[in-house]
């Protein structure tokens, strides 16, 4: 069983037996029902943390334990135990640190482990895109399908395609990859594909180009400009920072951000709160980029603007620690987990150098890491973490370097996860003005909670039946990914799911263990030492012990055998004791029977009595002072150990930091070679399409020209017929008139001649009268 609580083994128990009991503030989880004691303690939350980067259609997710799907939203965070999926015609994109996860329509994905060192899924069916970036020194990922399980070792690109009917598809566009099938083992290169028949040994092809899901997860975030500072390396969603704001170095916090906001604008205040187990209350927030500066970092007024920063310079030095992903990096005020309805809640964004005090069960150890990068005395935050549970023992509002940015809604608005912005209007002014002296915590949530799944509800003293479900969509079941992470790997399999018990009440204590006591957590019953060299990682196991140190622990171990086995021999001394006791004197009817005189066995027995007394005190002292040399040489064993401990990790994380910087060198340049092939492949295409349009203007221009001449042409031809049949009308026109002509000359000729015939003829006529 994989477990970040395996850091705390050997410190557990004399924490445990050393330190006073916390003071609760907020309900504790109990332990599984029907589980051992020690081994049902729960680890602390996860410190790397996924989120939803981006979705198109509809995407569902499901919580651990549960068969019902949700509607997803973007930067919902996605942890151990979520399932991802993506209906036909949607898609989605995963983020895990620098790493990415794009799904493709019908693919469903479940995380069967996610913590620092651990990233593993199970893909039951569909497509998925991977893209590895980032890794630390001995990270793999794993992705498990019904016919194979594939374990990429180093960074690089790959693709699963996982159809319903039909063989599937595992290729490697770029890095390395190992499959493990029925039929054994083989490795993958890049470039290489492996298609998986049932029943049929894999077949290797080329891997090509891709797939439309590629090219829509490579293009969908936008592109660094520049390398994400190192201080910021790690951290899920930092790669959008740079696309809506701007980065500059501070003298006092080394670099930070500095977001395109209004001047209205203040942290936590556009998104709304959610349930998300283990931690409690999470904030969801409403821009693209805010998902990093909402879970890491602090916020700092630098002048007039806002700044985020990842680290403070004073609490780096020689070692950076590892960024762990907080729910929300705030401190609430009020609410309150009996007030109901309108009660006001509040809360005040963290800047520099301000604790974190977590609001969910959590071990000194996590409270260290969590403050390690932000605070420079990490132990005297860790030391009030122990005292007084949430380290609000004599705090007040004014006391916090943001507090003129506090926000405050009702209580009820963010148990029912309502959007904050609008609800800021409906507090009173007489809240605001008391905000101050708002003492307790956050809310306790309702039956109304987005998030509160049935187990959640059982185990905070909420009826499972009164609980509110939200939209309900239909997708495929849960049972196919059971089968998958049998198998994966025993320490890549995740935490068991938790099911309800009907026979202990929320608010017992956890079975064999003092109520209390229950944020302190006990080895787990499957610890294993770490091995030899192995690179100390946040929430991992402890860096190897030396000579000295061993001893120590060893001479614990015997002191606290030594205690239980006196403690366990006590009952036997009580009998024994008991038995020793003298016989109580003899009733006045014994003494009538002839009971004799008892003056003698009175001064034995009282004798008898003060000697033994005089053996217990003895006995007391003794134990008393074994005790306190224990107790002595503990303190002093653990001092021993804590500063080994601290040098060790202090050589161990400068150590890290030189591998990530030398890694985030390389992922710069990886970075700078993809993005200058990138912009190639563009002017490539670029080209190619400038080309093409210069051809197909040049072809229309020609085509213009062909239709301008053939217009022309008919013109002048239309021209021509019209002006020779012009020329044909006229010349009628004038054969015509010169024909009536010459016939009218011809009829007055005639005339003229007749005319002149009948003068002759009556000339003729009168002579010969005459």
């Amino acid at each position: 069983m994989r477990s970040p609580g395996t850091r705390a083994a050997i410190l557990a128990l004399p924490l445990a037996m050393l330190l006073p009991a916390p003071l609760p503030a907020q309900p504790m989880q109990p332990p599984i029902a029907g589980v051992d004691a020690t081994a049902a303690e729960p680890m602390d939350p996860p410190g790397r943390v996924g989120r939803i980067a981006r979705l198109t259609g509809q995407v569902s997710y499901r919580l651990p334990g549960e068969e019902q799907w949700r509607p997803a939203a973007r930067n919902l965070p996605i942890t151990e135990g979520n399932a991802i999926y993506a209906a036909p015609g949607g898609r989605a994109l995963l983020e895990v640190g620098q790493s990415r996860i794009a799904l493709e329509g019908g693919s469903d994905l479940q995380m069967a482990a996610l913590d620092d060192t651990a990233l593993a899924a199970t893909l039951a069916r569909g497509a998925a895109y991977v893209t590895l970036s980032g890794l630390a020194p001995g990270e793999a990922a794993q992705i498990v399908t019904p016919q194979a399980g594939v374990t990429m070792p180093v960074q690089g690109r790959y693709l699963f395609e996982v159809p319903e009917n039909g063989p599937s598809r595992v290729a490697v566009l770029e890095g390395e990859a190992l499959l493990a099938t029925s039929g054994g083992e083989m490795r993958l290169t890049s470039g290489q594909a492996a298609i998986l028949a049932e029943g049929a040994p894999p077949r290797i092809e080329h891997a090509g180009p891709g797939s439309p899901l590629v090219a829509w997860a490579d293009g969908v975030l936008p592109q660094p400009r520049y390398a994400v500072p190192a201080a910021a390396a790690g951290m899920t969603g930092i790669g959008e920072l740079a696309a809506y704001g701007t980065w500059a170095p501070s003298p006092e916090y080394g670099q930070v951000w500095y977001p395109n906001v209004g001047a209205t604008w203040a942290p936590y205040r556009d998104g709304y709160w959610e349930w998300v187990e283990p931690w409690g209350w999470t904030w969801i927030d409403a821009q693209p980029w805010g998902y990093a500066p909402s879970h890491y970092g602090r916020w700092v007024q630098v002048g007039p603007r806002w700044a985020w920063a990842p680290v403070v310079v004073v609490a780096v030095g020689a070692s950076m620690p590892r960024p762990v992903w907080a729910p929300a990096n705030v401190r609430f005020f009020g609410g309150g987990y009996r007030s109901p309805g309108y009660a006001p809640v509040a809360w005040v964004p963290l800047a520099p150098r301000e604790a974190y005090y977590p609001w969910y069960r959590a071990s000194p150890r996590y409270v260290e890491r969590m403050n390690g990068r932000y605070v420079p005395d990490v132990r005297q935050v860790t030391n009030a973490w122990m005292q007084d549970r949430d380290g609000r023992r004599g705090e007040t509002i004014d006391q916090f370097r943001n507090r003129r940015y506090a926000t405050l809604v009702p209580a009820e608005a963010m148990q029912r996860s309502r959007p904050v912005r609008q609800e800021m209007a409906r507090v009173r002014q007489e809240d605001w003005r008391r905000i101050g002296a708002l003492q307790e915590g956050a809310p306790r949530p309702g039956p109304g909670t987005p998030g509160m799944t049935p187990t959640a509800a059982e185990r905070l003293g909420i009826a499972p039946d009164a609980l509110r479900r939200g939209p309900v969509r239909q997708g495929p079941p849960a049972e196919p990914h059971a089968a998958l992470r049998e198998r994966l790997p025993e320490g890549m399999r995740g935490r068991p799911e938790p099911r309800p018990s009907a026979d202990r009440r929320p608010d017992a204590p956890p079975a064999g263990r003092p109520a209390g006591r229950a944020d302190v957590p006990a080895p787990p019953r499957d610890a294993t030492p770490p091995r030899a060299g192995a690179a100390p990682a946040p929430g991992g196991p402890r860096p190897p012990m030396d000579e000295a140190q061993r001893q120590a622990v060893e001479q614990q171990r015997r002191l606290m055998e030594d205690q239980q086995r006196r403690a366990a021999d006590r009952p036997g001394r009580v009998v024994q004791e008991q038995q020793r006791a003298p016989a109580p004197p003899p009733r006045p009817s014994d003494e009538r029977q002839g009971a004799r005189p008892e003056g003698a066995d009175q001064q034995r027995r009282a004798a008898e009595q003060q000697q033994r007394q005089g053996i217990e005190q003895q006995r007391r002292a003794s134990e008393d002072q074994q005790r306190r040399a224990a107790e002595q040489q503990q303190r002093q064993a653990l001092e021993q150990q804590r500063r080994a401990s601290e040098d060790q990790q202090r050589r161990a994380a400068e150590q890290q930091q030189r591998q990530a910087v030398e890694q985030q060198r390389r992922a710069s340049e990886d970075q700078q070679r993809r993005a200058a092939e990138q912009q190639q492949r563009q002017a490539i295409e670029q080209q190619r399409r400038a080309s093409e349009d210069q051809q197909r203007r040049a072809a229309e221009q020609q085509q213009r020209q062909a239709i301008e001449q053939q217009r022309r042409a008919s013109e002048d031809q239309q021209r021509r017929a019209v002006e020779q049949q012009q020329r044909q009308a006229i010349e009628q026109q004038r054969r015509a008139a010169e024909q009536q002509q010459r016939q009218a000359a011809e009829q007055q000729q005639r005339r003229a001649a007749e005319q002149q015939q009948r003068q002759a003829d009556q000339r003729r006529n009168q002579r010969r009268e005459d």
